[in-house]
């Protein structure tokens, strides 16, 4: 679902952020997978490393080998506006050469049918109940190979778009690394008796994709509160809030993709 993402220029590691794998689907049972994560996370940089689970990998006995990506004008694809801190990786190449190695990888990839939906938001509190999944200062379980996840709630209704731009404000605290994580709708359903035992119950638990996570604000000694990409705080200034982009800018560049596809008469 979510990486941690070792950004590398002249072969040592400068940066460090998060990114999630993103599938597209195309026709005849094909598909293209991305990395997604800000563009402030790979400026600079020549490649980045993921690690990835391969076949037969558990919760109980992980397995996970690291890849290497390259990045280049054929497998970067930022968003085209300049003030959306956002780009598609494609791996797909990586994917399938891995996998071919070594007998299947094991990974989930959010697609255009997990983003939130109109039934979502139509549901929605204007504090609602979020998790974000991401390596804050680079933490995450190196031996099991996976991100954290944190709790927190909108501080900005998701419906509203915030200071007029396709954003809203999570009340989660940011920490450089935390750029690139998913922020998903966390939602409870209602709670239902088992059969015809009314001392067990099952309540589902909806997820949704609502955005991507770039700048977290921080205030300095003298009070000035700025947004930060990344985000960047002390002990002392840190006020646990992050800006997130919506989900629809996915869609912006997933359909950018497609069109470029069929512009050069590729399946889309």
């Amino acid at each position: 679902m979510a990486t941690r993402i070792e950004a590398s220029r002249g072969g040592q590691v400068f940066s460090r952020g998060t990114g999630f794998y993103y599938r597209i689907f195309l026709p005849n049972d094909q598909h293209m997978f991305f990395i997604v994560t800000n563009k402030h996370v790979l400026e600079g940089a020549e490649d980045f490393r993921i690690w990835m689970h391969i076949n037969g990998s558990t919760l109980e006995e992980p397995n996970a080998i690291p890849i290497s990506i390259e990045i280049n004008d054929r497998t970067y694809l930022p968003h085209w506006d300049a003030n959306v801190d956002l780009c598609f990786v494609n791996i797909s190449e990586h994917v399938q050469k891995t996998s071919e190695d070594v007998g299947g990888l094991k990974f989930s990839a959010f697609h255009k049918g997990g983003l939130v939906s109109q039934v979502h938001i139509d549901s929605m509190l204007p504090v609602s109940s979020v998790i974000m999944i991401g390596c804050p200062n680079g933490l995450y379980d190196d031996v099991n190979h996976i991100p954290l996840a944190r709790r927190g709630v909108t501080a900005t209704p998701f419906v509203l778009d915030y200071r007029g731009r396709k954003e809203f404000l999570v009340d989660i605290a940011c920490f450089p690394g935390s750029s690139g994580s998913p922020v998903l709708l966390f939602n409870r359903g209602e709670a239902t008796p088992v059969g015809n035992d009314d001392k067990q119950f099952t309540q589902p638990v909806h997820f949704a994709l609502l955005g991507v996570l770039f700048a977290g604000p921080t205030m300095d000694q003298s009070g000035t509160i700025t947004m930060n990409r990344p985000p960047e705080v002390t002990i002392s200034s840190m006020i646990h809030l992050g800006l997130v982009l919506k989900s629809e800018r996915l869609l912006e560049v997933e359909n950018r993709i497609l069109n470029i596809r069929r512009a050069q008469g590729l399946p889309a």
